[in-house]
């Protein structure tokens, strides 16, 4: 939040998650991960191109560049995205699509009272592939 404010730096949207290994295979100490926000105003934004963290750079602008994404929207607690995610790798496969980046929550109602059953989290997984048009689906 300091770096936020230090920043001068206003989110527009939910806070998001950008997941670079599975989660559900990866130990926690091995887990790499991002946690991210949309912002409207970029000019006061420090960028960084690289991968690794910046030391000097408390809070750094990141771009999404990935133009074909598969979204769901899971339904449930934060614990049991997994499901959905899965749910969705095994749709890219049989799209014709491969996944082709890291898997992307997004928080759109982040709930206080604890009400698993009442959060919805987007999941966005890049996609590359040369599938015909898949139809939408439901996962």
């Amino acid at each position: 939040l300091q770096s936020l404010q230090e920043q001068t730096i206003a989110p527009t949207g939910p806070v998001m998650v950008i997941f670079h290994n599975d989660p559900g295979n990866a130990a926690p100490s091995d887990l790499r991960w991002e946690v991210g926000f949309p912002v409207a105003d970029v000019a006061s934004l420090a960028y960084h191109e690289s991968d690794e963290p910046a030391a000097d750079i408390p809070l750094e602008m990141k771009q999404w560049t990935y133009t074909r994404v598969a979204v769901s929207i899971h339904a449930g607690s934060y614990e049991s995205t997994q499901d959905t995610i899965t749910a969705m790798l095994e749709w890219i496969k049989e799209n014709g699509y491969e996944a082709d980046g890291p898997v992307v929550e997004r928080y759109t109602d982040m709930d206080d009272a604890g009400n698993a059953q009442d959060l919805k989290v987007e999941i966005w997984i890049p996609l590359k592939g040369a599938a015909q048009a898949a139809a939408p689906g439901r996962i």
